[in-house]
């Protein structure tokens, strides 16, 4: 029976049997303080200037999630949230609307349940999440929520947390369904398949160890149900009065799960370093996505966005894989000015190919977020200029949200 067809059933029935009973009056009395509700909105104009389409994207999007949280009892909480994304104008090529005559910017119309789930800690050191949910592992390189586009990734999903053997952290997951970016009305919309998902993290005096398995089977994506084992390293010490340095490095490998027809191996190395000092931070990195020719390394969790440039050209590894050298400065700072934080980034990154000799291109990217209250502002720009792979590609996004 498939998850999917269960998610309401499955966060109601476990309720009723979590839930220690109470009186029709101390429920009356108590309901309204246990009962959260919350609103998250967030206005976006999202420009994007392609030498491949004849015409540029100036996309308006309002996306509004609303939910509630309703705690059942001291170990059980059940909560869930509608997104809405009302598309403004019809300027960009939103993925389902046709006007490929326009760059993409994945933000189609879409409502949707977006997360409707139960949590029960009442088992030591235990905490059991069924139903639609939200999923980060780690950096979210390999698993994620895709919280950049306006409609969130999510899972309809049993995940099951455990920290009973001390300072180790075991985090497992089964999916059933996967609730993408482009909404129940796009053929990518959902991908079904039975995956499992295993993370496992301990502190140690050089930081913190983390090995994983992520077995994924995508029942409309075959070529995409893969086998990926890995571990990861971070880490972060003071070099010096004032200066830190904190450190990343990861290792995985993959190769075809279940249905997929391509029979391939793959792997991914990445490792970064990066200075830090009374708020200015500085620094580089390396990854790497292999490929033979005919594959590349595959992430289709990933929070993609967040790697490999701003610019969104790398979403698919290409065949003959990918490495990405990086350069990053910024600088954080707290109570400047009306803002109670502001961030400012500034990266740079060189694209190759890793199979063959060939250089991709390369791209800037530029970052600035002010909070203000319960209300952030963001401006992001990327400008990749082409010379292999892909042609030369602007994207500017202007936010503004509010949460209550």
């Amino acid at each position: 029976m498939k998850m999917t067809n269960l998610t309401v059933a499955s966060c109601l029935a476990a309720g009723a049997l979590l839930s220690p009973s109470v009186s029709a009056q101390d429920a009356d009395d108590d309901f309204w303080s246990k009962l959260k509700p919350y609103v998250d909105a967030r206005l976006r104009n999202e420009t994007v200037d392609q030498d491949s389409r004849p015409l540029d994207a100036n996309s308006w999007t309002l996306r509004i999630r609303a939910g509630l949280e309703l705690k059942l009892s001291d170990t059980t909480t059940i909560a869930g949230d509608l997104d809405w994304v009302e598309v403004l104008n019809n300027d960009f090529n939103s993925t389902i609307n046709g006007r490929t005559q326009f760059p993409v910017v994945g933000d189609p119309q879409a409502t949707e349940l977006n997360r409707l789930y139960l949590t029960n800690t009442s088992i030591e050191d235990t905490k059991i999440t069924i139903g639609r949910q939200r999923i980060i592992f780690d950096d979210a390189r390999f698993v994620g929520n895709v919280g950049w586009r306006q409609n969130e990734q999510t899972y309809d999903a049993v995940r099951i947390e455990n920290s009973s053997w001390g300072d180790v952290k075991i985090d497992t997951a089964y999916l059933r369904r996967v609730n993408r970016i482009f909404g129940p009305d796009s053929p990518a919309g959902r991908f079904r398949g039975d995956t499992f998902l295993l993370n496992v993290s301990k502190p140690t005096p050089i930081g913190k160890l983390t090995g994983f398995a992520y077995l994924v089977e995508l029942e409309e994506a075959l070529a995409n149900s893969v086998q990926t084992y890995g571990g990861r390293l971070t880490g972060k010490t003071n070099v010096a009065d004032d200066v830190s340095f904190a450190y990343a490095a990861s290792f995985a490998t993959q190769s075809e799960y279940q249905n997929n027809p391509i029979d391939f191996s793959t792997d991914y190395y990445f490792a970064e370093g990066v200075f830090g000092s009374n708020g200015f931070t500085g620094g580089a990195g390396y990854e790497v996505l292999t490929g033979n020719g005919t594959k590349g390394f595959a992430t289709p969790l990933a929070t993609l966005h967040k790697f490999q440039g701003f610019a969104d050209l790398f979403l698919a590894t290409p065949a003959d894989g990918i490495e990405d050298l990086y350069f990053k400065a910024g600088w954080a700072g707290k109570n400047v000015g009306p803002f109670s934080s502001v961030r400012f980034v500034a990266a740079y990154h060189d694209f190759r190919a890793e199979n063959v000799s060939l250089k991709y291109g390369t791209e800037t990217n530029l970052l600035a977020v002010a909070n203000w209250k319960n209300m952030t502002f963001l401006v992001k720009y990327a400008d990749y200029n082409a010379d292999g792979f892909g042609t030369d590609t602007t994207r500017l996004t202007i936010d503004f949200g509010i949460k209550f």
